[in-house]
C-alpha cells in the first residue's frame, strides 16, 4: 500500500486524472477490504510528525488483520511519499499516469556534471597551454608591481566572463531547442521552472564552481612564472605541467570512451529486447477497450464479435481480461488440491474466453485448448510453465488433469487442461510470472476488459471504420477506445529508446569538447615543435615518419584512456544490465568498436595540424636559428 504525503507541493503543481469519484459513496466492502491494490490514500500530517514512526508501526497493525496463507510470505507496509516525489518514484499497480525514472534522471544529471569538467578541463589545458604567451605579459605586470592576487584575479575575472557568456548562450540555447527537446523526450520544458528559487540558486553554484575549478589553476600557474626568466624567453613547461596535461586529456577520453561504451551497450539491450520471440503474436492486432455494462450485455457481446467477424479483414476476436503489454494485475491465492493451506501462493489470473490462445498463437507444450464443444471446459484451467512450476508439478505433462483449489472458490476445485510456454506479458525487463488462464463464470468478478481484433494488413483503414459503426451500432452509450497492439507494447521500450537518444547526443558532446580540446593542444604542441621537424627533414625524416611521430602522441593518450575507461564501463554496463529479466551478452567488440570510433576521430582530428607541420618548408622553421 502506497501513500501520498502532501507536504512541501510546489505552487505548480497538478494531479492528473480523467475523472473523480466520491469514496464516502462507495460500497462498504470496498472501503473494509486490505486486499484493493487500484486505491491510493492521501494524508497530511500534523505538523511535526515523524513519518518513518508511522511507517514503522503499520506492519503489526496489518499483521493483525491480514488473512491468507498465501500472504504469508508478504510483508504489508505503507510507503508515505511526499507528493512532490512520486513522479520520480519506481511505478506501481494502477498508476494514473506514466511515472519518470529516478535513476534515469540523476545518472543524466550526472552526465551532464561529467561533459561540464571535460568543459573545464578544456579551459585548464588550453590556458596553461598558452602559458609562454601570456608569460611575458606576467612578467612585465609583475615587474611593473603587480601582486599575485591582483593577477589571480584577473585571471579569475576572464574565467567569469568566459563562463557568463557560455551560460547565456547556454539558456538560449535551451529555450531554441525547447521543440528538439520535447520530441526527444516526449516532453517539453516545464515554464513552473522559472519560479523555483532553488534551481537559481543551483544554477549560481555550478556557475561558481565552474569559474573557480577551470581559472584557479591557470591563475596559479601563470602568477608562479619568474619575471627574468619569461622575459628572457627561457621559459619551457615544467614535467608536471606536461603530465598534467596529458593526465587531463587522458580523463577527457576516458569518460568519453566510457559514455561511447555506455550509449552501445544500451542500444544493443533495446535491439535485443524488440528482436526476441515474445512467444505471443501481436503484429496486426487492433485492441479495444470493452464497453460499459448495459441491459442484455452477454447477448451484444456475443452480437458484437459475430459482427466482426463478418468484416472483411477481421480474422480472429478474442476477449481477456488483460492483453500482452499490460500486466495481468488480478490475483488468487491457489494451491493443489489436496494441499494444505500453508502451500497457497498467489498467482496472476487472466481472464479469457475459447479464442484467446488461438489468436494469440500461444504455444500449448502440454495438453489442450479450451474447446466449445465440451462444457466442463468453462471451469478447466490453462497454465503457463511458470505456474506449473510454482504448483510443483514435475512436468508439463504430470500437471494436465490435476486439480488445483482457487481462492474463494464454489468448494469445487478447477481441472488444469493445458499447459502453454512461458511468453512475455510484460517487457523484457521483467521475468516470467505464474499466470492463469481461465474461463469459471463462478469469478465474473473479474472483468473482460480488451477484444483484441486480428487484422488483414491490405486495407486497414477500411476495416478499422466498419469496426468503428459495428460498435457504434451496438454500444452507442460507449467511446470506440482503441490501440494497434505492437505500438502499445513496444511502448513499455520508450523510455529506454529516449534514454539511449539522450546518452547518444551527450556522448556526441563530450566526444567533441574533448576533440576540441586534443586540436588545440596538438595546435600547440606542433607549433613548439616546429624546429624539431624541421631539423628532422633536413636529417631525413619522410612526412611520413613526422606524421606517425605527432600522431602517436595523441594515440597513446587514448590507448591509456582505454586501458582506465574500458574495465570500468564494463562493471558499470554490468550492474545496469542486472536491472533487466532478460539481457544482451556482453562481448568483446562492444568494447573494440567505440575504441577504434575514437581513435579514428582523434586522428581526422589531428590530421590537418600534423600534415601541415610535416609539410611545412625546414628553411622557414630554422632561418632564424
Amino acid at each position: 500500500m502506497v501513500t501520498g504525503v502532501f507536504k512541501d507541493v510546489p505552487p505548480n503543481s497538478t494531479m492528473q486524472f480523467n475523472f473523480l469519484m466520491s469514496w464516502a459513496t462507495s460500497p462498504e466492502w470496498q472501503k473494509d477490504t486490505w486486499y484493493l491494490h487500484e486505491s491510493y490514500s492521501f494524508v497530511k500530517p500534523v505538523p511535526g510528525t515523524d513519518i518513518h514512526e508511522i511507517e514503522a508501526k503499520f506492519p503489526a497493525l496489518a499483521e493483525r488483520y491480514k488473512k491468507g496463507p498465501a500472504l504469508k510470505d508478504l510483508k504489508w507496509a505503507i510507503q508515505l511519499i511526499p507528493l512532490a516525489d512520486i513522479h520520480l518514484n519506481p511505478a506501481k499497480q494502477y498508476e494514473i499516469e506514466a511515472k519518470g525514472n529516478r535513476r534515469a534522471v540523476s545518472f543524466l544529471g550526472m552526465v551532464a556534471l561529467v561533459i561540464l569538467i571535460i568543459a573545464c578541463v578544456n579551459y585548464i589545458n588550453l590556458s596553461t597551454a598558452k602559458a609562454i604567451e601570456r608569460g611575458r605579459e606576467v612578467g612585465i605586470r609583475k615587474v611593473s608591481g603587480a601582486r599575485p592576487a591582483q593577477l589571480i584575479g584577473q585571471f579569475l575575472l576572464e574565467s567569469t566572463v568566459i563562463n557568463l557568456m557560455a551560460l547565456a548562450l547556454a539558456v538560449f540555447m535551451v529555450g531554441a531547442t525547447d521543440f528538439s527537446i520535447r520530441h526527444l523526450m516526449g516532453n517539453g520544458l516545464s515554464y513552473g521552472l522559472l519560479f523555483d528559487g532553488s534551481l537559481y540558486l543551483r544554477s549560481a553554484l555550478v556557475f561558481m564552481i565552474c569559474i573557480f575549478a577551470s581559472g584557479i589553476y591557470p591563475a596559479l600557474v601563470l602568477t608562479g612564472l619568474k619575471p627574468i626568466t619569461v622575459l628572457k624567453g627561457r621559459y619551457s613547461f615544467s614535467k608536471g605541467g606536461i603530465w598534467l596535461r596529458k593526465g587531463l586529456v587522458t580523463f577527457q577520453f576516458a569518460i568519453s570512451l566510457t559514455m561511447i561504451t555506455w550509449t552501445f551497450a544500451v542500444y544493443r539491450q533495446i535491439v535485443y529486447m524488440s528482436g526476441q520471440d515474445l512467444g505471443v503474436n501481436i503484429s496486426q492486432t487492433l485492441v479495444a477497450k470493452a464497453p460499459a455494462s448495459t441491459e442484455d450485455y452477454s447477448r451484444k457481446i456475443a452480437a458484437f464479435k459475430n459482427a466482426l467477424l463478418a468484416i472483411p479483414g477481421v480474422t480472429g476476436v478474442a476477449g481477456s481480461g488483460a492483453v500482452p503489454g499490460r500486466e495481468v494485475a488480478e490475483f488468487l491465492a491457489n494451491r493443489r488440491y489436496g494441499a494444505d493451506l500453508k502451500d497457497e501462493r498467489a498467482y496472476e489470473m487472466l481472464k479469457v474466453d475459447h479464442d484467446f490462445i488461438k489468436l494469440y498463437d500461444l504455444q500449448l507444450v502440454a495438453g489442450r485448448d479450451f474447446d466449445k464443444a465440451r462444457p466442463s471446459d468453462s471451469t478447466g484451467l490453462v497454465l503457463n510453465e511458470a505456474a506449473v512450476r510454482q504448483f510443483g508439478f514435475a512436468s508439463n505433462e504430470e500437471a494436465i488433469g490435476q486439480r488445483v483449489w482457487l481462492e474463494v472458490n464454489s468448494g469445487k476445485p478447477n481441472e488444469i487442461i493445458g499447459v502453454i510456454k512461458d511468453y512475455h506479458q510484460q517487457s523484457l525487463q521483467q521475468g516470467f510470472t505464474p499466470i492463469i488462464l481461465f474461463m469459471d463464470p463462478n469469478y465474473g468478478w473479474i472483468p473482460t476488459r480488451y477484444y483484441s481484433l486480428k487484422m488483414n494488413a491490405r486495407n486497414m483503414t477500411a476495416s478499422v471504420e466498419q469496426v468503428r459503426q459495428t460498435w457504434k451500432a451496438l454500444f452507442p452509450e460507449s467511446s470506440f477506445d482503441f490501440f494497434f497492439l505492437d505500438a502499445f507494447y513496444n511502448r513499455q521500450y520508450q523510455q529506454e529508446r529516449q534514454y539511449g537518444n539522450i546518452f547518444l547526443l551527450f556522448s556526441a558532446l563530450a566526444v567533441f569538447i574533448a576533440c576540441m580540446g586534443l586540436f588545440g593542444l596538438t595546435a600547440y604542441a606542433t607549433a613548439r615543435r616546429n624546429k624539431e621537424i624541421g631539423v628532422r627533414k633536413v636529417l631525413g625524416a619522410s612526412v611520413q615518419n613526422i606524421v606517425s611521430l605527432l600522431t602517436w602522441d595523441s594515440l597513446r593518450l587514448i590507448i591509456v584512456a582505454g586501458l582506465v575507461a574500458l574495465p570500468v564501463s564494463l562493471w558499470l554496463i554490468a550492474q545496469w544490465l542486472q536491472g533487466y529479466a532478460f539481457r544482451s551478452d556482453l562481448t568483446w567488440w562492444q568494447f573494440a568498436i567505440p575504441v577504434v570510433a575514437l581513435v579514428l576521430v582523434a586522428i581526422v582530428t589531428t590530421a590537418y595540424l600534423t600534415i601541415r607541420s610535416a609539410l611545412m618548408n625546414p628553411v622557414l622553421t630554422l632561418r632564424d636559428e
